[in-house]
């Protein structure tokens, strides 16, 4: 039979409702083989009363979205539910525009007082735009006896802080995620998949060789992002600022070792960011943020594989802003169930 591309919108409710601080589940259940979520974040913010106004979050629209789960149970005796995602959406925004090489549709908020229609835009990604083996890692949900997806909401204080005398209501807030998948695709064997999971850290005081450990292992690593931020909250605006060294005159290092001894991974920050311009194609990386991806040539093989390695961490020079929350967050992806044949073809 024939491979039928499908562009169709999904989930059982058709959309995600916004419910403030409380988790929102739909069902994304259906026979495609997938190569990507779309995902559409729109509502209304309205300031009214504020004599001062208030401030907003740089990515004040993603940062609505606390985390995004995806769960995934398989249909055969015994099987067992594997979380494929758990993630922001913030993070979500920025891989779509690495990998898109532009920033996605978006409609942002203001802060005097009255009411703002908003929209964002991203995508999860099972199908890697920038791998030579894309296409194993599409995620064939007709072999599932469930997909579920939970996106855990904040409230309008992830947008706004401060000012005075107001309130910040919003209004007709929901996502609308659409798939883009295939009928009759082939599916591999094994068949492969993709697992997105954050560690975030607080930094207390300025260091060189912060320490990051908890490492995901067993799997093929496929990138590392690494964020810092700087504000009043854990979520706050992503912010170089975290990135100083406190002694070498070449700048902030980041590190990557694995078994305590080998280092895959020593860079300056600010030479890591100029990198990823060449690499992604981009004109330039958001504030706060880099990426670490070991198959610079796209190839599968190239990546790292993380079978065997009783440990590994990440270390990044910080100076530290007294008064602010300080925080780094890594995003580690992962492949998930690669066999030694198709790593290496």
């Amino acid at each position: 039979m024939a491979i039928t591309p499908v562009d169709i919108i999904i989930g059982k409710p058709s959309v995600a409702a916004f419910v403030a601080n409380s988790p929102v589940q739909q069902d994304f259940t259906t026979p495609h083989a997938l190569d990507f979520l779309k995902m559409r974040l729109t509502g209304t913010l309205t300031l009214a009363g504020f004599t001062t106004a208030p401030a907003q979050f740089t990515e004040s629209l993603e940062n609505l979205i606390a985390s995004f789960n995806l769960a995934a149970t398989g249909k055969t005796a015994g099987a067992t539910t594997d979380l494929l995602s758990s993630v922001d959406a913030a993070f979500l925004r920025f891989k779509t525009r690495m990998m898109e090489g532009t920033d996605v549709t978006r409609t942002p908020i203001s802060t005097a007082n009255g009411a703002y229609a908003f929209e964002t835009n991203w995508k999860k990604y099972f199908v890697d735009p920038r791998s030579d083996k894309g296409a194993l890692t599409r995620l064939f949900a007709g072999t599932l006896s469930s997909l579920t997806a939970t996106f855990q909401f904040r409230d309008p204080t992830a947008m706004v802080y401060g000012g005075v005398g107001g309130t910040a209501v919003l209004s007709g807030v929901q996502i609308v995620t659409q798939i883009r998948g295939y009928l009759n695709a082939s599916m591999p064997t094994p068949s492969p998949y993709v697992r997105e999971t954050q560690r975030t850290y607080t930094v207390n005081q300025s260091q060189d060789g912060f320490v990051c450990d908890r490492v995901p292992t067993g799997n093929i690593l496929r990138r590392q992002y690494f964020k810092g931020m700087v504000g009043p909250t854990n979520y706050a605006d992503p912010s170089n600022s975290i990135f100083g060294s406190q002694a070498k005159v070449e700048g902030p290092h980041t590190t990557f070792i694995i078994n305590n001894t080998v280092p895959i991974l020593d860079q300056v920050m600010p030479m890591l960011q100029d990198d990823n311009k060449s690499l992604f194609g981009v004109e330039s990386v958001p504030a706060g943020y880099a990426i670490f991806e070991p198959a610079r040539n796209k190839r599968l093989s190239k990546s790292l594989p993380m079978a065997g390695v009783d440990s590994a961490q990440n270390t990044f020079d910080v100076t530290y802003t007294p008064g602010s929350v300080n925080t780094i967050q890594i995003t580690d992806e992962n492949l998930v169930g690669v066999s030694v044949a198709q790593f290496n073809a």
